[in-house]
């Protein structure tokens, strides 16, 4: 038994140790995938700026603070979300007498901008459904204007009719399987947010889109994402977020993302 940073520990660990365990322990508890992808990044975020994996118990709320203080370049929600992923660490080695107090919630509560989200007017979705199937017009010299056909342009109507029928969240739209959907009855079963599952109804012209894609993968199973990539991976919140942006671009829809959908869906 030794005394450090006054708190009294058998056999003191380091951060990256740490490290380890809180994410195990956040996979025993089951949190969601996304939970334990951002907690990864933020303490991956704190190993690179205590690259001598000091031991736990020494890293004072000074140096978390000098932590958060280097973070400065990143958003308010950002660096709330990385003070609540350090308060959960701490936290957790308090449960687990890794220590006897959680220091990082000292830090200084940080309030995200408040910024208000446009939903998108009737106008602007039909001009970005009019827009998933063919590239931003272009001219070559000595030729006419000319567009590229989009390859997963079914695939894409039918995200963004889903996202607008349901008010789904991006992560939550990532995360359906086909059997999932039923089209027949125009309804989805969805697990949000706190593993909580949830039905929510569709549109018979959603429904129909839905059909015509899956029509393009007649092997595909039950079991497998609704929404897959080019290479047959399951599509990310991120690669929603990143095919959303450039439709709006190509509609002249400014600001389109996946968020703005369900914004849509409430008013």
């Amino acid at each position: 038994m030794r005394e450090t940073g006054g708190q009294q520990v058998s056999n003191p660990i380091t951060l990256s140790q740490a490290i380890e365990g809180r994410i195990l322990a956040a996979n025993a508890k089951g949190l969601s995938i996304n939970t334990i992808k951002e907690y990864s990044l933020y303490y991956r975020k704190l190993m690179t700026f205590m690259p001598d994996d000091p031991v736990f118990t020494s890293i004072t709320v000074d140096r978390l603070r000098e932590f958060m203080a280097a973070q400065t370049h990143l958003s308010k929600k950002t660096r709330s979300n990385i003070r609540v992923s350090l308060s959960s660490m701490w936290s957790w080695a308090v449960d687990y007498k890794i220590i006897t107090a959680n220091v990082a919630a000292d830090l200084d509560i940080i309030k995200p901008e408040s910024r208000a989200i446009h939903p998108y007017t009737k106008e602007d979705v039909q001009a970005m459904l009019a827009n998933v199937d063919k590239s931003k017009a272009y001219t070559r010299p000595g030729k006419r204007e000319c567009s590229n056909t989009i390859f997963q342009a079914v695939r894409n109507k039918s995200i963004i009719l889903m996202l607008l029928d349901t008010g789904l969240r991006s992560s939550e739209l990532a995360g359906l399987l086909i059997r999932d959907v039923d089209k027949r009855n125009q309804r989805a079963k969805v697990l949000g947010k706190g593993s909580k599952e949830r039905i929510v109804p569709f549109s018979a012209i959603t429904s129909m889109s839905v059909w015509r894609y899956l029509a393009q993968r007649p092997d595909a199973r039950p079991d497998e994402p609704l929404f897959i990539t080019t290479r047959d991976r399951p599509l990310s919140k991120f690669e929603i977020r990143d095919l959303i942006a450039p439709i709006g671009d190509r509609a002249g829809v400014m600001n389109a993302h996946p968020h703005r959908f369900r914004h849509t869906f409430a008013v």
